[in-house]
């Protein structure tokens, strides 16, 4: 009997000549399997939006930007800025119903430098969000982290903004 395993976007395809039930019963139970970094990295990078988004959608805008500060190093004039525009753009809009990832878009080879996309669900139109994470090195200020370099948002030119991200 054969069995051969290969990892398949998150599925595992299992391939044998073995009747399945044969090659099922010879299996060995899988080993706990460490996260990936790509997968660490992205719940590492939820951890700093999530927050803001669940405040905006709540039209808590400086309350949002507040939740950035240790991973978004602007000054407190810029961040009261974001947050009249962000509440400029619900009165506008009308108040985000919810929001989705999009995807992302990685310079070739960097592990480091990351831009995701967000939509927020308006009444009248959606809102494209373009975040721009660096993963800052250790260093003696402190362990290798994720940081917010760079927040947009976009609700004229979405398509043009989100081609060519991947999700």
């Amino acid at each position: 009997m054969k069995i051969s395993y290969m990892a398949l976007g998150g599925a595992l395809l299992i391939t044998t000549t073995a009747p399945l039930s044969t090659a099922l019963a010879a299996a060995k139970p899988a080993k706990s399997v460490a996260k990936s970094p790509t997968s660490a990295d992205r719940e590492a990078r939820d951890k700093i939006i999530k927050p803001f988004f669940s405040a905006v959608l709540k039209g808590e805008y400086t309350k949002g930007m507040e939740g950035l500060s240790s991973a978004f190093a602007i000054s407190e004039g810029k961040r009261s800025y974001l947050a009249e525009r962000m509440e400029a753009l619900d009165k506008k809009l009308g108040r985000a119903a919810s929001y989705q990832r999009l995807g992302e878009r990685r310079l070739t080879g960097s592990k480091r430098l990351v831009v995701e996309y967000y939509a927020t669900y308006h009444a009248l139109k959606p809102a494209v969000w373009e975040l721009t994470f660096y993963k800052a090195p250790a260093s003696d200020t402190g362990p290798e982290r994720w940081m917010l370099t760079s927040m947009r948002f976009e609700t004229e030119k979405v398509m043009e903004l989100v081609e060519g991200i991947r999700p």
